[in-house]
C-alpha cells in the first residue's frame, strides 16, 4: 500500500494512510463463519477427510482464518495470487490438487459461486458441490446443499 501511494504521488507521513488501507482490506476479506462451520469441519476431519481451501481472496485470508481459529482444520490453503490465476481458471485448482496430493476424481470442491466454483471444478474433473444458502441457483445442474451440515450426509452417499 505504501508503494502504491508513493507511486501515485500521495504523501503519507508515518504510513498512517497505508495502514488504514491495509486494515480496511483485511476487514473486507474476513471470511464469514456460519453457525455450523466449526462442527461441520470437525465432523469431516473426524471422518478422515482432508480439507483444503481454494480462494480468490488475498493473503490476509490466512490471518483471518487464524483469528477465527479455523486454520487448524485445513491441510492447505491455496490463494489465487500463489497460482497466478483465479477461479474458475484450472491453474488454481491444479495447484490445490498438487498440495493435497490428490487426483481430480478423488476430490470434491464445495463453493458458493456457480461460475467460479462449479464451472471451475468441473473444468478440471473435480466433482462440484454448490452451497446455495439463499436458493439463488434452484436449477443448478450439480450437487447442491443449503448449509455445511448437509455436506456430511451427501459425502457419505458419493
Amino acid at each position: 500500500d505504501r508503494v502504491i501511494l508513493r507511486n501515485v504521488g500521495i504523501p503519507d507521513p508515518g504510513d498512517r494512510l497505508a495502514r488504514a488501507i491495509a486494515d480496511t482490506f483485511e476487514k473486507l476479506d474476513m471470511p464469514q463463519q456460519f453457525p455450523e462451520t466449526r462442527s461441520a469441519l470437525e465432523g469431516l476431519r473426524q471422518r478422515g477427510y482432508r480439507l483444503n481451501v481454494i480462494s480468490n481472496a488475498i493473503d490476509s485470508l490466512r490471518k483471518n482464518l487464524d483469528r477465527l481459529d479455523l486454520t487448524r482444520y485445513f491441510d492447505s490453503i491455496t490463494l489465487s495470487q500463489e497460482a497466478r490465476a483465479e477461479k474458475p481458471d484450472p491453474a488454481i485448482f491444479r495447484l490445490a490438487l498438487e498440495r493435497a496430493r490428490c487426483a481430480p476424481h478423488e476430490a470434491v470442491h464445495v463453493g458458493n459461486d456457480y461460475e467460479c466454483d462449479v464451472v471451475g471444478a468441473r473444468g478440471i474433473g473435480i466433482t462440484p458441490i454448490l452451497i446455495d444458502r439463499d436458493d439463488r441457483y434452484p436449477r443448478a445442474d450439480c450437487l447442491r446443499i443449503r448449509n455445511l451440515t448437509e455436506l456430511r450426509s451427501l459425502l457419505g452417499r458419493l
